[in-house]
């Protein structure tokens, strides 16, 4: 924060958030040394919403995405996780076009990862997005068509993941898509269910293959 108010709002977008993200970039937490560790996190920690006003305020605020989508693609869980919050405050405070232009293209991106660290990631904010698509529509009579959109493919498709980790995080957030979509979609409910019984059945057969077998001969 002190860098940033010393530099400006034009300096930091152009020269400090560029940097910050070539330092994430080429992290290796293998060989990151404890203050390493700790300064990247707590990097993943201070770029959230509140750091919109050293950058010239939310009409800036996709500045802010690059540096915390590639600390959320670090492999050290803490500071992804700090990442992931950061990003969640960031989808509730960027105007509704920067979010569509900027925020949602990052968001599939993290989806189609290959590394399902990512698509953990892509599931944990999709709540704060489909939260904000809804609200636009609430009390307008129609439909939050982006948002049943991003449901309906990207969660649909990471409920039936083959990483547990990824299925996990559908369950832990089905509540909060539910909370988002329910009271301004009623056809979204069908495929939320469905969603919920693929991954159910999922980790069912993945138990399975771990169970002893004890049929009775």
């Amino acid at each position: 924060d002190h860098i940033a108010c010393a530099l400006g709002p034009v300096r930091t977008r152009e020269e400090l958030l560029p940097f910050l993200t070539e330092l994430a970039m080429v992290d290796d937490v293998a060989s990151d040394t404890v203050d390493e560790t700790r300064v990247l996190t707590a990097m993943a920690r201070v770029l959230n919403a509140d750091f919109m006003q050293w950058i010239g305020g939310p009409q800036y605020g996709q500045c802010l995405l690059r540096p915390l989508e590639e600390l959320a693609n670090s492999d050290d869980e803490p500071r992804r996780e700090e990442a992931v919050k950061s990003l969640i405050t960031i989808a509730k405070a960027l105007p509704l076009s920067t979010l569509e232009a900027y925020y949602i293209p990052m968001l599939r991106n993290m989806a189609a990862s290959d590394w399902f660290c990512q698509r953990a990631v892509a599931v944990a904010l999709l709540p704060a997005v489909a939260s904000r698509l809804c609200a636009r529509k609430k009390g307008s009579g129609g439909d939050p068509p982006l948002a049943v959109e991003l449901v309906n493919t990207i969660f649909s498709a990471l409920g039936a993941d083959d990483s547990p980790m990824v299925r996990r995080a559908v369950f832990q957030v089905l509540g909060d898509i539910a909370a988002a979509v329910f009271p301004v979609n009623d056809s979204v409910k069908a495929k939320l269910l469905e969603v919920l019984f693929v991954s159910f059945r999922l980790v069912m057969l993945a138990k399975a293959v771990y169970l002893p077998d004890t049929t009775v001969q």
